[in-house]
């Protein structure tokens, strides 16, 4: 089961919400319940993922909130339905709180597909890591500030490019002092989820370390 640590925009706006725990409690656990609100379609015996939202995620491009930072606090059985529903946490990574949102349970993403390049051209920048790391290696999950409103689909392919370093000219007809180094492709990302304006991609064939700010661009 995938519990992404990222979520976007379209899932944390309009999400139920723990509103407060059983006998004023204000951190739930393991057998414990918690009311919910805002859960309009709540079926009895349904069981949902609970996140806590941290840090909003920032198009680096314009400063506008894409997604947040989510924290997997636990799974929770639906016991009753109404405004509010009682849910019983059944499985615990760590405390529910007051404000922590419920989602659908998230099955592992499926990778066979077929991988092609995107038929629109792409520029987007790495902004995010899977587990809140800035380095990244050779199968790690990174969020692309690219979606399907930029054609983005899964199994759509890019080219993730380390920007050249700026280096001072000390030979001795050096036209400027300072010189830009032209930009390496470093690895390749597998598009396999694809929200309006993030995307989640699996590094592949990397050769040397993926850093957040680094481009992603069409092969």
């Amino acid at each position: 089961m995938s519990r992404p640590s990222v979520l976007s925009k379209e899932q944390v706006e309009g999400a139920p919400y723990v509103v407060h725990g059983r006998d004023d409690r204000l951190v739930s656990a393991v057998g414990q319940e918690v009311y919910v609100r805002r859960f309009d379609d709540a079926t009895s015996g349904g069981r949902y993922s609970v996140y806590h939202i941290g840090e909003p995620l920032k198009d680096p491009d314009d400063g506008d909130v894409v997604g947040y930072q989510g924290l997997f606090t636990g799974e929770a059985d639906v016991k009753r339905v109404g405004d509010p529903a009682t849910m019983l946490i059944v499985d615990s990574a760590r405390e529910t709180l007051q404000g922590d949102i419920v989602l659908p349970v998230v099955h592992e993403a499926r990778l066979d597909f077929i991988p092609r390049a995107p038929k629109s051209t792409v520029d987007g920048t790495v902004m995010s890591v899977i587990d809140d790391r800035d380095v990244v290696a050779e199968c790690d999950i990174v969020i692309i500030n690219r979606g399907s409103r930029d054609g983005l689909e899964p199994g759509h392919v890019l080219a993730i490019w380390a920007a050249g370093d700026k280096v001072r000219d000390q030979t001795p007809n050096a036209e400027s002092r300072m010189v830009r180094l032209p930009d390496e492709r470093i690895a390749l990302a597998m598009v396999f989820k694809t929200y309006d304006r993030i995307s989640y991609g699996l590094t592949m064939e990397s050769d040397h370390e993926i850093h957040v700010g680094d481009a992603a661009r069409s092969p």
